[in-house]
């Protein structure tokens, strides 16, 4: 875009600013690439309502998952203020030194898109160890290669690593994908992001997170541990904000959510289940708009405590 003379602009605080439909108006803005986080400060309102986005032509969301009700909102948003705007997926902008995987705009699922032109993927089960081409259903870690894709090193130091795969170098993600029928790719969670207790049982927060966060009426989610002083262990504790304030309806949300994750869906096993949850109206974030666990786990963000108990009828 800039070879043919258009202009970049980049907002103070990333995706955390809280002027950018002030620079949508004075710059007449018509594509924005951003985090899910800074279109959730338009839909809370606010003095930036001042601010006219009528010549925004495009959205592209990237930085974290991004749920289909989630977009569906900023769709009416945008809607009731006249655009007609398109809201895409980006993934890839760091490393890889350019996107990497699309969804158009078109798309009203939650799939971050298809691999783009140049860009060759691999997934890794880790349960069979083994890689997998870009050539059937698969779940596992994403890996990234392109002829853009960045050394990891700057003279001798080394920022990250990158992996040899038959003979090319790729980078993981750590984030885990599945290749659906129509070769879309769909974020599961953070690879990564999980913790083990006294008991060496594994709680696959990044897994959870994704899955929570994808239900009707939960804003945005985040698994913290947190130590029990009762059984001298860490537990799994899910801090979540809702779509409404009222606390009754929130906790109606989120036990629906779990209702769905552990027993409808049936895809997540049940020692990933939370053993209490934070009710807040506020989540912490990084610049890039991801969520900040270690702001959550500080104790900095306060909420409603409440402990979760399964029911269990016939034993399951």
């Amino acid at each position: 875009m800039l070879a043919a003379g258009n202009k970049l602009l980049t907002a103070n605080f990333g995706v955390m600013s809280f002027n950018s439909r002030k620079v949508v108006d004075v710059y007449k803005t018509n594509i924005i690439y951003s985090g899910i986080m800074e279109l959730n400060q338009w839909l809370a309102g606010g003095s930036n309502e001042q601010y006219r986005i009528s010549s925004l032509d495009l959205i592209i969301l990237g930085g974290s998952y991004v749920s289909a009700e989630n977009k569906k909102r900023i769709s009416e948003y945008l809607k009731e203020h006249g655009l007609n705007t398109g809201i895409a997926n980006g993934y890839g902008l760091s490393e890889a030194s350019g996107a990497c995987i699309y969804a158009p705009a078109d798309r009203e699922d939650d799939t971050i898109g298809f691999p783009l032109p140049g860009v060759t993927i691999k997934i890794y089960d880790e349960e069979a160890k083994k890689y997998y081409s870009y050539d059937g259903e698969h779940t596992g870690v994403l890996y990234i290669h392109s002829d853009a894709l960045s050394s990891g090193r700057i003279d001798d130091t080394t920022y990250f690593n990158i992996d040899e795969i038959d003979g090319l170098p790729y980078i993981c993600t750590f984030d885990a994908v599945r290749i659906n029928k129509d070769k879309s790719l769909s974020y599961t969670g953070r690879a990564n992001r999980f913790f083990v207790n006294n008991e060496g049982i594994r709680f696959d927060a990044g897994l959870v997170e994704t899955s929570v966060s994808a239900q009707h009426g939960i804003d945005g989610c985040a698994i913290i541990p947190a130590y029990d002083k009762g059984i001298h262990d860490t537990v799994p504790v899910l801090s979540v904000k809702t779509t409404v304030k009222n606390d009754i309806e929130s906790l109606a949300i989120v036990r629906q959510a779990l209702i769905q994750v552990f027993i409808k869906d049936n895809k997540i096993g049940e020692s990933n289940l939370p053993e209490q949850c934070i009710l807040t109206n506020e989540l912490a974030y990084k610049t890039n708009g991801k969520i900040d666990i270690y702001r959550l786990t500080s104790g900095e963000i306060d909420g409603r405590k409440y402990r979760i108990s399964a029911v269990r009828p016939n034993k399951k």
